[in-house]
């Protein structure tokens, strides 16, 4: 004798499930998970008030026919460093991808407990080098607990237990440095490549960010000076100390204050940052604070910029050329044209309201207000755009190393560009329906279903194909 079982959220938003005696609490939350395209949801006792144990049949749980169960939906937050993914759902975490670049929380699993936030810089990545490899979760306590990014280098002991406090940690090609969640920073590794921050120690205070060359660190600071070390041959534009550089930007060519950086990003040989402009000239223009961009390092990687740019909002990068989105709405790039440092007149007539940008290791996608998708660079690793495959208006769009891959408006996905993670197999396609989220790390893409599901492709060791035991946790977890 089949059941009909009520699930309802405190919204008052309800779904009539049917169900067989012998059906698990399991089976009812999963259809009910598809109805109401809330997330996850926790299953209560429709008297008692208790977490109902999802491997109990209905029978066994004593549910009435036509009973109604409360159902909790479950906060969730999907994330991703270059390496790895990272899931919460409610207080809990899953990780997967490469073990040692944050997709192996095991040694701190006991403290991820009431997490309330996941930390990786993905969110606002503007850069294509310099890679972060950790991840941290604030937990309900205040604490933060940092895994990842913490075994790319021989150390100390005491070293090893400092680091376990970083909120993030960056590297260029043979260095690395960890933001501390005092605002310090932290670095080691070969001293020539931005392993010893000791002469610039004193003004690395209050650092909000921080980016990388392949052979240099820039740190923002929260009062929007810049601070670099590493190569003592990277000319910084603004004369170059003999173990490093603090930037507080050009003077105003009225005499006022020098403008400070608000954003910075970086190639593999040149930094650019957006200056905020507090001077008499922008309180002058409507009060609007200008933004400009300031750049230095090699010219070949987008190290010089021979126009000045205002009202900048945002800097991207490819490996050898940089964009600025304009508040306007518009692009302009700068940089190796082959990695995207030059744009079109066809291009440029379609980039117009430019909402996002962002970027593989040689290719732009900016997706506009409309929600169409314009590419540039090389068309390998995404620059040819998605094709005749993106037949809906595009609402996010995220760049791996090699390919892209955008959410439509309708909850389905595109990719393209290079075969690792810029084409989906058919098996997962079918899958990727009501998708919210989508992350991607250097060569795999992960996408969060309205409905509680996590779909990934790409390549397994970064995280495209989830272990059988990361399967078993998600499944745990969802």
């Amino acid at each position: 004798m089949a059941l009909c079982i009520r699930v309802a959220l405190p919204s008052g938003r309800t779904a009539d499930v049917p169900l067989e005696r012998e059906a698990t609490l399991g089976d009812l939350k999963t259809a009910a998970q598809r109805q109401l395209q809330a997330g996850v949801l926790r299953l209560m006792h429709p008297s008692s008030g208790e977490l109902l144990d999802l491997a109990q049949s209905v029978e066994a749980a004593g549910l009435a026919p036509e009973a109604t169960v409360l159902a909790i939906a479950q906060p969730m937050q999907l994330s991703a460093t270059k390496f790895s993914f990272a899931l919460r759902c409610g207080g809990r975490v899953v990780a997967w991808g490469a073990p040692r670049d944050g997709g192996d929380c095991s040694r701190v699993q006991h403290q991820l407990r009431e997490v309330e936030h996941l930390e990786s810089d993905t969110r606002t990545r503007a850069s294509r080098q310099g890679s972060d490899r950790s991840f941290s979760a604030r937990l309900s306590s205040g604490q933060t607990v940092a895994w990842g990014g913490l075994e790319c280098s021989t150390r100390t002991q005491e070293l090893q237990d400092t680091l376990a406090a970083a909120q993030q940690i960056y590297d260029t090609d043979t260095a690395h440095a960890a933001l501390m969640p005092n605002g310090g920073v932290l670095a080691w590794g070969d001293p020539e490549r931005g392993g010893d921050c000791s002469e610039v120690e004193e003004d690395l205070v209050g650092v909000t960010s921080l980016v990388a060359t392949s052979d240099s660190f820039c740190a923002l600071l929260a009062d929007g000076r810049l601070v670099t070390w590493g190569d003592m041959d990277l000319d910084l534009g603004f004369g170059t100390g003999p173990h490093g550089q603090t930037l507080q930007g050009r003077p105003d060519h009225r005499g006022g204050r020098a403008p400070r950086a608000k954003a910075v990003a970086a190639t593999v040989h040149a930094f650019a940052a957006i200056l905020r402009d507090d001077t008499v000239l922008a309180l002058e223009e409507e009060i609007c604070r200008s933004a400009r961009t300031a750049q230095w390092g090699d010219e070949a990687y987008g190290g010089r910029l021979n126009v000045e740019l205002r009202e900048v909002e945002k800097l991207q990068a490819t490996s050898k050329a940089f964009a600025a989105l304009s508040t306007d709405g518009s692009i302009y790039a700068w940089g190796d044209r082959e990695h995207g440092g030059e744009i079109s007149e066809t291009i440029q007539e379609q980039l117009r309201e430019v909402r996002h940008l962002a970027s593989t290791s040689s290719a732009f996608c900016a997706l506009t207000a409309d929600g169409r998708l314009v590419c540039w660079g090389s068309a390998a690793h995404g620059g040819a755009g998605p094709g005749p495959a993106a037949t809906g208006r595009a609402v996010a769009v995220r760049g791996g190393d090699a390919a892209f891959a955008a959410v439509l408006e309708e909850g389905t996905v595109v990719a393209w560009g290079a075969s690792c993670g810029g084409s989906v197999p058919e098996e997962v396609q079918e899958q990727l329906t009501g998708v919210q989220d989508l992350q991607a790390t250097l060569k795999a893409f992960a996408a969060l279903t309205s409905d509680g599901r996590v779909v990934c492709w790409g390549d397994p060791s970064l995280g495209g194909a989830p272990s059988h035991q990361v399967k078993e946790q998600l499944k745990e977890l969802l």
